[in-house]
């Protein structure tokens, strides 16, 4: 069971990074405090994430106000077991300033010595898992007859500038609901995820991104590795709920095994049994106490 107690994350926006650990636990930190808000699912719909950066230099910040396109990753967990969040890309990046109060040292005497403003600058940025692509890539293409269904959507996913993740997996399942190749040919034509979708539809599978990566699955399965198993003593902080549509909600410490599509064993006096992940947030803070995923599950 790993260390649930020193916390390490790993925040790289550009060419800007931010990393440390610690969280008030005496551990080193970061020069820099940063929160994030991580949302992901098995939908086809881009990942989303939100990050605030406190006190970036005017150098930095005029990096994120210019019209380059950057990338977004976020790794955060614990000394022993940090994992990736986030890969995607920068939608926005907005600077603005604070200000907060800030209290003395008390005197001797029990007195304040006096208080002054500081201002805090915070810059806030929000990123898509995937969504520059999903917006805009288009493919056009012709294959000719007995050409692989495989080889085909590489090329659709290819196109819309994402990993081809695990489709190497699915490959070696030759017979894909007994369609392995095209016999009359086929073509690629319009937006990218539209013919990705349209392939994956018909191989009976689903398909997500990622951290930048493909995700097939078969419809109504997890992936297939091995169950997280989710309890009290590895981390789960309060008792799981279930909702009218028998989707249970369970919040843990930050985990980064968990991912959507990963199978789950849940274990608790409420609620037990076998799950996989469908909905995901991470939150952290490293000022702070955040530091949770909260997901949602349903049975597999």
């Amino acid at each position: 069971m790993p260390d649930l107690f020193h916390r390490v994350w790993d925040l790289q926006v550009g060419t800007i990074r931010i990393a440390g650990e610690g969280a008030g636990e005496g551990g080193e930190r970061a020069s820099l405090d940063c929160a994030f808000e991580v949302q992901r699912s098995v939908a086809r719909e881009p990942n989303t994430a939100s990050v605030k950066i406190w006190n970036l230099s005017p150098s930095h910040r005029r990096a994120l106000d210019s019209s380059a396109s950057l990338a977004l990753r976020v790794s955060a967990g614990y000394r022993d077991a940090i994992g990736s969040l986030f890969d995607g890309d920068v939608r926005v990046a907005e600077s603005h300033r604070r200000r907060r109060l800030h209290r003395s040292a008390v005197s001797a005497h029990g007195a304040l010595r006096g208080t002054r403003d500081i201002v805090d600058v915070i810059t806030e940025i929000e990123a898509e898992d995937g969504g520059t692509a999903w917006r805009t890539a288009t493919v056009q293409r012709s294959f000719a007859a007995g050409t692989p269904v495989t080889t085909v959507l590489a090329a659709a996913v290819d196109a819309m500038g994402i990993g081809r993740g695990n489709l190497a997996e699915l490959s070696a399942d030759a017979t894909l609901r007994g369609i392995d190749a095209y016999s009359e040919g086929t073509v690629l034509s319009g937006q990218a995820h539209h013919e990705v979708d349209r392939i994956v539809r018909g191989l009976g599978l689903t398909w997500s991104v990622q951290s930048g990566g493909l995700q097939l699955k078969r419809a109504g399965q997890p992936m297939a590795t091995m169950a997280v198993v989710l309890s009290p003593s590895t981390g789960l902080v309060s008792s799981p709920s279930i909702d009218a549509d028998g989707y249970v909600t369970a919040v843990s410490l930050l985990n980064p095994s968990l991912y959507p599509g990963r199978p789950v064993d849940l274990r608790s006096e409420s609620v037990s049994g076998s799950y996989q992940v469908r909905r995901q947030t991470d939150t952290g803070d490293t000022a702070g106490d955040d530091w949770y995923s909260e997901v949602t599950l349903e049975e597999r």
